[in-house]
């Protein structure tokens, strides 16, 4: 949004001229000094995040310059969504209340049609982070009530990024999780105790979309022990009928291919979730009854390494299905502010770019796992100023009905284990991808790995989250 476009929000009748002037008012002058000082941080920084990223591009970097560029990645691709839409909000707030200029509209009728779609099991709450406060719009049972937490944004921001970058590095972030849960959850979750409801669904606002929600920790248990959780996503278009029956297509990468490392634990995973043929598998897995076939909870066929092309996607996609699942384990690599250079390696060592996968066709698709790193992360924004979308949210605006994503990069083992719970939960649960993924992070808690150690870190279990606009 650039700065002679403010006229075109009704700050101003369009008769009006930069060169011309008005007089602004406290309100307006308030306004314009916060949209200034935001112009300003979004350029400074994303001339620091071109500087560091064109090093590492380089392999000129150093490990200071990397933990800055992480960081700022992170930080930046939370914020900038949210920023934007704060803007417009105060903006558009500003020509339908003139009393309360400040304040962000909730029509709690509409909210309640949306938390009645997800059953009497479910509280609805619907997450509006502003500079000051944090205000949340929880419905159960048919009631609303609103809570209002004082937050300071722009810390609230850093935290979100630096839990991150601590979860990356496999540290210990309880302290870290504990301090979100009294922020962000422990209202909520009073709320939902009382009224008996086992299922949240969480419409949430800029960077606490970027909270891996399920390791928020009361300090005696985490949320996603105590609940299912499922992150609300508005639907795009009329939805598509979805298979009759829960079929599944598998896509994955293996090998070492395209500079990329081995994923062997892959293999595995696609075994765990099709039952059927799996075409390209050379990686031996003893989760395989035979080489070229998995024995997983769904019934379906698989597509591994020179099988798992851009036309065999393309193919697979081509409506009508006769398969309601398709699960992708692969690389994915996230390019801050930069759709074409962002993309999902393929297992010919082709890559698809974002920009390419937005002309896909998601439709009539109930549930698309990315079993993929960093897959549900925004992309910061380009340089036409939009919001380069993350992969699942540009899966789901493309029609699947449910994604299950990635918040950082995912280890590969764990990875395999989780998704073989996960899938084992949603065939027990007749298909509740919230349910199954609750019960999945339960059992990869208390796994450990090949070289004995524990999985009860966040970083190996709570990275995906299931998003959608249904139950």
């Amino acid at each position: 949004m650039k700065s002679e476009e403010l006229s075109d929000f009704g700050v101003r009748d369009a008769t009006t001229t930069a060169e011309r002037g008005v007089e602004l008012n406290p309100d307006e002058q308030h306004l314009k000094e916060r949209y200034a000082a935001t112009l300003e941080a979004d350029r400074a920084q994303g001339e620091e995040l071109a500087h560091l990223a064109a090093l590492a591009e380089a392999g000129r970097i150093s490990p200071t310059e990397r933990a800055r560029l992480a960081t700022l990645t992170q930080t930046r691709a939370a914020g900038d969504r949210a920023r934007a839409l704060r803007i417009e909000a105060l903006l558009d707030e500003r020509t339908r209340v003139a009393a309360q200029p400040h304040e962000r509209g909730l029509d709690a009728p509409a909210l309640e049609d949306i938390a009645r779609g997800f059953g009497p099991d479910a509280a609805f709450a619907v997450y509006l982070l502003t500079d000051q406060n944090l205000r949340i719009l929880v419905t159960a049972h048919g009631r609303a009530r609103e809570i209002k937490v004082p937050v300071d944004g722009s810390a609230l921001k850093r935290d979100i990024g630096n839990l991150l970058a601590d979860i990356a590095r496999r540290a210990d972030v309880t302290a870290e999780l504990r301090r979100l849960y009294g922020l962000i959850a422990r209202d909520v979750d009073a709320l939902a105790a009382r009224e008996h409801v086992h299922r949240l669904v969480l419409w949430l606002d800029g960077a606490l979309r970027y909270v891996p929600v399920a390791a928020l920790d009361d300090g005696r248990h985490y949320l996603g022990e105590k609940y299912s959780i499922q992150l609300y996503a508005p639907a795009t278009g009329a939805p598509i009928p979805t298979a009759r029956h829960a079929g599944v297509r598998g896509l994955g990468v293996t090998r070492a291919i395209g500079g990329f490392t081995a994923l062997p634990a892959v293999a595995a995973e696609l075994c765990y979730v099709v039952r059927g043929p799996i075409e390209g598998l050379a990686t031996p897995s003893p989760a395989c009854p035979t080489p070229d076939a998995g024995a997983g909870a769904l019934a379906g066929e698989g597509f591994v390494d020179a099988a798992f092309t851009a036309e065999r996607l393309k193919s697979l996609l081509a409506i009508p299905h006769d398969f309601s699942v398709l699960h992708v384990g692969t690389h994915f690599r996230l390019r801050p502010g930069n759709a074409i250079r962002s993309f999902l390696l393929l297992g010919d060592g082709a890559r698809l770019t974002l920009d390419a996968i937005g002309s896909l066709d998601f439709g009539g698709i109930d549930l698309v796992t990315l079993s993929a790193c960093e897959t549900a992360m925004g992309g910061a924004l380009a340089s036409d100023g939009r919001e380069v979308e993350g992969l699942s949210a540009l899966v789901q605006r493309r029609g699947a009905r449910h994604v299950i994503a990635s918040l950082w990069q995912v280890e590969d083992v764990s990875t395999a284990q989780l998704m073989r719970a996960l899938y084992a939960g949603f065939v027990d649960s007749h298909g509740d991808a919230a349910l199954g993924l609750k019960e999945a992070q339960r059992v990869v808690r208390g796994l450990h790995g090949p070289h004995g150690e524990s999985f009860a870190n966040p970083y190996y279990w709570a990275g995906f989250s299931v998003s959608g606009a249904s139950p």
